[in-house]
């Protein structure tokens, strides 16, 4: 079973990287307050792929700067 911890926790060790976390504990605002990984890549595609594959209450996201509209940037 993978460890569970905090959304900040995961946003240091993976920069600039898609994430995607099993959801367990929320605050009454909606802010995720404990959460085990569930994978993370510099591909949305492969966070999709573990998307559709899970059943539970996740959530995903980029972490890293997302460029200002009209600007191009490559990995």
């Amino acid at each position: 079973m993978m460890e569970v911890d905090t959304i900040e926790r995961y946003k240091q060790e993976y920069p600039d990287e898609w994430i995607i976390v099993e959801v367990l504990k929320e605050d009454k605002k909606g802010n995720v307050k404990s959460a085990r990984l569930l994978g993370h890549s510099m591909n949305k595609e492969d966070i999709d792929l573990i998307s559709s594959s899970f059943r539970g209450y996740t959530y995903s996201f980029f972490n890293g700067d997302i460029p200002e509209k009209g600007h191009i940037f490559a990995l």
